[in-house]
């Protein structure tokens, strides 16, 4: 059962990879229209018969609200698409917990809403830093298990 489970939790992680993988390209060309059509709007507002219809002041103070409700936005998407994220692993975790016990596997996975998602995360930091100072000093008086 032990090596059914660790391909279960490698097919997991592999997924979460391939997710994370297949939204970089949409992002990425949504990014490149959204500066296109920042760079075009910010030409349009510093135009000469522009500024003289609104006047040199209304122009660049159109301009800084403009970048303080991009900021603004921004940090909206940016939580929104972290709270998507995690609200996913969380379903995909209790899933994955379905499944094992399906298969008659007595285990949990755990997703970043679980109580011991973070404690899981500060064990391996450790870890990782015990196999660093390992290398570093070529013995190892303590072992984290």
């Amino acid at each position: 059962m032990g090596g059914a489970t660790k391909v279960v939790l490698e097919t997991i992680q592999v997924a979460r990879h391939v997710g994370r993988l297949g939204l970089r390209p949409v992002q990425k060309v949504a990014r490149g229209l959204a500066q296109v059509g920042e760079d075009f709007a910010i030409w349009g507002i510093k135009l000469h018969p522009v500024q003289e219809v609104l006047g040199r002041e209304r122009s660049v103070e159109l301009l800084d609200a403009y970048f303080q409700v991009k900021e603004v936005v921004a940090e909206s998407v940016t939580s929104l698409s972290h709270q998507s994220w995690t609200s996913a692993l969380q379903t995909g975790a209790q899933y994955a917990t379905l499944g094992l016990r399906q298969a008659g596997v007595a285990a949990r996975v755990i997703g970043p809403l679980d109580e011991h998602w973070h404690v899981l995360k500060v064990i391996k930091s450790l870890r990782v830093a015990e196999q660093e100072r390992r290398e570093r000093t070529g013995h190892s008086s303590v072992t984290l298990t």
